[in-house]
């Protein structure tokens, strides 16, 4: 099949470093507004008060690195002054008496602490005797502490060993080492890394995939499936190799980088958002990445410097998605339509991704080259990843994902599988529909976002639902993927066929789905023994026109118009929030429609125009 390339916007062949270092300035400059002084409280003042949460993250240290960066380019006091406070606030509130750095006091992960101690390392490192003596003896004494317990949780009694947290903690071991090497100068840190290295190289895969975000780490389910998670992948582990390989100068590993930041870009949609949409910590999704990780720009800019097809302009787009989610006051939104939604930005994820800017911008990634498509700007039909069930689809404008996963990092009702898409996105509007996890909840305290305007939160998953069970919690799913020609050039083809279950794993009444997709659009055809309905949300705000007209539904979205027409009559659903719902999980507004039926077939098309 010949490829071809994807018209969704002007090509764009090079990012700016300008825009990257204003982004970079915005985001430090509302991380100083929001952080707490004069209270005379010594819990309190320091620390950064998020908007949203109403409370100090216990990792607002993290930015430090950042200020940094920033204090060294402007020569502002300012920036080197809220990092020391925030320094001194961590150190007085969350660190444990065995010398961890802990997540906050709903949260006491202790693992957190290897990336306190790979900020303060960075730091050190950028900055170096230029620092103030203070402050610099106050990162050292937190280092050598830091450095101390990530050894001893790692490698107790010199024996290097995974551990049982999620695979980004033992792959950021290996960073953390290499940094302790430059900065206390002992050989022996090196040699563990090494050590460490070797355990992990099996975890990755032949698809150019990270396994491991999941317990056990190299678990496989009965379908066959791994714990492969895009979003931590991309934004923690795959840029903590990089810059592992860089301290070391490991050159054979670079090679296998290149390998492994293709495999995921592969994940990255046209706009530059980043399809998680079927991981393993899926829950965490928040379009650009994931709720706690430190971002993907890193392992981009090492990518694009060695050349890498796409790097450069996955950095455009990524930047340019980042500043469309960027709040008027300066923050990272969790998403897309945050602002739409009328709900504010929690700072985590400013003060976590603001270190991945600094990073794109210290590895002298080139600026320009000639044009690369990025892999899903070209309509290559079906790419398919068993290690984790899941097809990606590119045919005509629609790109598309399909995914049977069920091997998740977190316990409960946080399937978003069950042969359902999972992503639908066109050229026109971008992201049609899009799953989250069955039942919304805060799988870690603390570190998901609640509503200010209404408490229930809807599933986004196009499904079938038999009373509260639906084929997405049916882990036993039987799927079967195809292409083949159509009038509107390559059809994609995939069945779904099992039996629904509810958020207990409860068994319902049998079912079967049938999706095409081809350039005209996606059909869908849908049964169940017994009453049932067909749910198909649609990515809406509430700025977008929604209309329903039996069995005719539209919603006019800026670049187009989203068509459904089925063969029963259509249901606008209402919720809390009323003609729309919001997701917290990649920050998604929609419209949920329905078909419902006594048990006949269902059938379903979906169709984007243009204006």
């Amino acid at each position: 099949m010949v490829a071809v390339t994807i018209a969704c916007t002007a090509r764009a062949d090079s990012w700016s470093r300008a825009d990257a270092e204003a982004l970079l300035s915005k985001w430090c400059n509302a991380l100083l507004a929001h952080q707490v002084r004069g209270m005379g409280d010594a819990s309190l003042d320091g620390g950064l008060l998020c908007p949203a949460c109403n409370f100090q993250h216990g990792r607002s240290a993290d930015a430090v690195y950042a200020l940094a960066y920033e204090w060294k380019k402007t020569g502002d006091a300012k920036y080197l002054d809220a990092a020391e406070s925030m320094l001194d606030w961590t150190e007085r509130n969350f660190v444990y008496p065995d010398g961890a750095n802990y997540n906050d006091t709903k949260h006491t992960w202790r693992g957190i602490t290897v990336f306190a101690q790979i900020a303060n390392g960075k730091t050190l490192l950028l900055c170096g005797d230029a620092l103030p003596p203070r402050f610099r003896e106050k990162l050292l004494k937190s280092f050598r502490r830091q450095t101390k317990y990530v050894l001893d949780w790692l490698a107790p009694e010199g024996r290097v060993e995974l551990g049982t947290a999620n695979i980004n903690y033992p792959v950021a071991f290996c960073e953390a080492m290499a940094l302790a090497n430059k900065v206390l100068g002992d050989e022996s840190y090196l040699e563990k890394a090494r050590t460490m290295l070797a355990l992990l190289e099996p975890f990755f895969t032949e698809d150019g995939l990270l396994q491991g975000e999941g317990h056990p780490q190299n678990g496989v389910t009965p379908r066959g499936c791994k714990a492969v998670d895009i979003g931590y992948n991309f934004e923690e582990s795959v840029p903590s190799l990089w810059h592992y390989a860089e301290l070391v100068g490991d050159k054979l590993l670079e090679a296998k980088l290149m390998k492994l930041t293709a495999g995921h870009l592969e994940f990255m949609m046209p706009d530059g958002g980043l399809d998680n949409s079927m991981g393993s910590r899926s829950c965490k999704w928040s379009y650009w990445g994931s709720r706690t990780s430190d971002g993907l720009l890193p392992a981009l800019a090492h990518y694009a410097k060695l050349g890498g097809k796409g790097g450069v302009r996955a950095i455009d787009r990524h930047l340019k998605l980042l500043a469309r989610c960027t709040s008027d006051s300066g923050l990272l939104y969790g998403g897309l339509y945050y602002r739409e939604a009328g709900e504010p930005a929690c700072i985590h994820h400013t003060f976590a991704h603001v270190k991945s800017l600094v990073e794109l911008l210290l590895a002298d990634a080139p600026e320009k080259c000639a044009d690369e498509p990025l892999p899903r700007e070209l309509e290559y039909g079906r790419r398919r990843f068993a290690d984790f069930d899941t097809e990606l689809v590119a045919v005509g404008p629609w790109r598309a994902t399909f995914s049977a996963n069920d091997n998740y990092s977190n316990k409960g009702p946080v399937n978003i599988g069950g042969g359902s898409p999972t992503m639908l996105w066109h050229r026109d509007v971008g992201v049609v529909a899009a799953a989250t996890m069955f039942s919304y909840h805060f799988v870690e305290p603390a570190n998901f976002q609640d509503q200010r305007r209404c408490v229930g939160v809807e599933t986004m998953t196009p499904r079938v639902e038999c009373g509260k069970c639906s084929n997405v919690m049916d882990v036993d799913v039987k799927t079967a993927g195809s292409v083949g020609p159509s009038s509107f050039g390559t059809r994609f083809s995939y069945s779904a066929k099992g039996v629904t279950a509810d958020k207990n794993g409860a068994k319902g009444a049998p079912f079967e789905i049938d999706y095409r997709l081809d350039g005209e659009g996606m059909f869908v055809r849908a049964k169940a023994d017994g009453k049932f309905r067909y749910v198909f949300p649609v990515v809406a705000t509430d700025k977008d026109e929604v209309a329903v007209e039996g069995r005719r539904a539209y919603v006019k979205r800026p670049g187009g118009t989203v068509t459904l027409v089925a063969d029963h009559d259509i249901k606008l659903v209402e919720t809390q929030r009323g003609k729309r719902a919001f997701n917290p999980v990649a920050g998604l507004m929609c419209a949920i429609f329905c078909v419902e039926s006594d048990g006949s077939p269902v059938s379903l098309e979906v169709s984007v125009s243009r204006f």
